[in-house]
């Protein structure tokens, strides 16, 4: 293990074992390959959805790696670790993609600027959250699912839509509490903070509440077996813009000739 990759892990000491196991196993995967163009995905079943949805947008080139959720950044130590053993003159592009699971867009700004802030000069570097809450609602905002789906929202009398929807909000709460040392007002722990979060994710119900829970409202619906299957031309608007935003990341910049600055990437926090 590099001094680097040991050097992160004495910071979270109390996700130590969580975070040497991935990245032992991402360590022996990349051993002598160092791809250009890299993109992590959040959401472990969904690695033939992307490459699907890359095929379709004409985004090639690119390497796909799973993050395995928002709070581990295994890719990006093992990344860094690989810039140390070229010496500076592998700097790949990497684009993380994360589910926004409820956060507003004030709490999604807070973690870019502390996750890209982190690898500032590096590699360039960027995180964007979908514009829906999880890859399901891309499947039920299409335009052959959207009135159905209005419909079950619209009959969800025992709010078990909204409390999905809560349950994940409160989860993403205390993942980023930690990561931002508790510190942070907008990750605070605090029904205010859930309650401000219901508000906005009202205002937009088939975009924001919680996708999967939406999808089992309709018998043996398979939203990612329903996308993979999904022409380009049927794919909702907000998936084609997303797509084409990481397709101008990956096409605007050279990852060697272009990037200039190499900075020490700024750790986070101990979280213990």
């Amino acid at each position: 293990m590099s001094i680097e990759i040991a050097e992160y892990l004495t910071i979270f000491q109390c996700e130590r074992e969580r975070y040497e196991e991935s990245i032992n196993q991402l360590t022996k995967e990349l051993k002598d390959i160092y791809p250009d163009k890299i993109f992590i995905y959040e959401d472990k079943r969904a690695k033939k959805l992307w490459e699907k949805f890359f095929k379709s947008a004409n985004i090639n080139g690119v390497t796909m790696y799973c993050s395995y959720g928002a709070d581990n950044d295994s890719c990006e130590i093992v990344f860094h670790a690989k810039l140390k053993e070229k010496k500076g003159s592998y700097r790949p592009l990497i684009f993380r993609q994360v589910d926004r699971d409820g956060l507003t867009n004030s709490q999604i700004q807070k973690i870019q600027e502390k996750k890209e802030g982190r690898f500032d000069g590096l590699f360039k570097y960027k995180i964007e959250p979908l514009p829906v809450n999880e890859i399901e609602n891309f499947a039920i905002i299409t335009a052959q699912n959207k009135n159905e789906f209005e419909g079950y929202i619209e009959n969800d009398r025992d709010n078990k839509l909204e409390d999905a929807t809560r349950h994940t909000m409160q989860e993403k709460i205390k993942t980023f509490a930690r990561k931002f040392n508790y510190e942070e007002i907008l990750f605070k722990d605090d029904p205010k903070v859930i309650t401000n979060m219901l508000e906005e994710a009202r205002k937009n119900k088939l975009y924001f509440f919680a996708g999967r829970e939406i999808c089992s409202q309709k018998i043996n619906f398979k939203a990612l077996k329903y996308l993979e299957l999904l022409d380009y031309q049927d794919y909702p608007n907000e998936l084609k813009d997303y797509l084409e935003k990481i397709k101008r990341f990956y096409e605007g910049i050279n990852s060697i000739n272009n990037l200039v600055g190499f900075s020490k990437a700024k750790l986070w926090q101990s979280t213990t």
